[in-house]
């Protein structure tokens, strides 16, 4: 059976076919409009799903960050320092 691409030496089919750039034509058949509009809406549930994600993982982040300090601070209280130390820094 022919092959519609020409033949690779090397690499990935697969991959190579998914790398390839579509224009889309100057007019569109309903049933594509449709289709993209659909796409669309998914791909922008999609970014903003992952946005609030995100944004939960960074104040959740945020958050960690803040109780390390305050642990650190109590614990710099709570050591014993040294004078000489001190004077080094």
């Amino acid at each position: 059976m022919a092959s519609l691409q020409p033949p690779r030496r090397h690499g990935n089919p697969r991959t190579a076919a998914e790398s390839v750039i579509f224009y889309l034509p100057a007019k569109l058949l309903p049933w594509q409009e449709e289709l993209i509009a659909k796409r669309v809406g998914l791909v922008k549930e999609g970014l903003e799903k992952e946005w609030e994600s995100w944004k939960e993982e960074r104040k959740k982040g945020e958050e960690e960050v803040s109780n390390l300090k305050k642990q650190a601070e109590e614990l710099s209280k709570e050591l014993p320092v040294d004078e000489e130390e001190m004077k080094d820094e």
